[in-house]
């Protein structure tokens, strides 16, 4: 039986239905069947999915972790805006999905420490100094975690939920993720947003 969310797209930067503070999930957003569909291999996966994956396996730990959620759907502003530094620093964790350029990557900050993840790393990576630079002034310990990198351009947004996975969710999971991984993972992703 076919789900339908249906729900009009919002622009990068607008308000979420039901989020309380610009750029923050504290509800499951609304999502359709294209939303669903990008979790098919091959295809990027959407804000929108990205959002709806990660509410969906963090509403189990969020509350005792004190997570916050910060949405797929910000544009880099948000990292200059007061606000998300107070939010940060309001909670234990939170979780900041990153797009620039076309990339997914990720950022938790945790214990006063601010974790990068990018599964499209090479040693002249424009996406570090762009998704880091603004968090700079954080009084806090940044740290550029190595780990899995992706196989296929597409697959960022699968490695972005994936890391959440690993380190919030089942912590004693090993974070590695092959390519045959990858595709795997997009099915379990399928099934636990249904």
């Amino acid at each position: 039986e076919e789900q339908s969310h249906q729900v009009d797209l919002p622009l990068p930067g607008e308000v979420l239905e039901g989020a309380k503070v610009e750029g923050v999930v504290n509800k499951l957003p609304k999502f359709n069947q294209s939303n669903i569909d990008t979790l098919k291999p091959g295809k990027w996966l959407d804000y929108i999915i990205i959002d709806v994956y990660l509410y969906t396996i963090l509403k189990s730990v969020s509350e005792k972790q004190d997570i916050i959620q910060f949405s797929a759907n910000n544009d880099q502003d948000i990292y200059s805006q007061k606000k998300m530094k107070q939010l940060i620093s309001e909670h234990k964790i939170s979780v900041i999905p990153s797009w620039y350029n076309n990339h997914w990557s990720m950022i938790i900050v945790k214990n006063s420490t601010i974790y990068y993840f990018n599964s499209q790393k090479n040693s002249k990576s424009p996406y570090d100094s762009h998704i880091l630079g603004p968090f700079k002034d954080y009084d806090m310990k940044i740290v550029n975690v190595a780990f899995s990198q992706q196989c296929t351009l597409e697959d960022c947004g699968v490695y972005t939920c994936f890391i959440v996975k690993c380190m919030l969710v089942d912590e004693k999971h090993y974070c590695s993720l092959s390519c045959f991984d990858a595709i795997e993972f997009r099915k379990a992703m399928m099934e636990e947003v249904k």
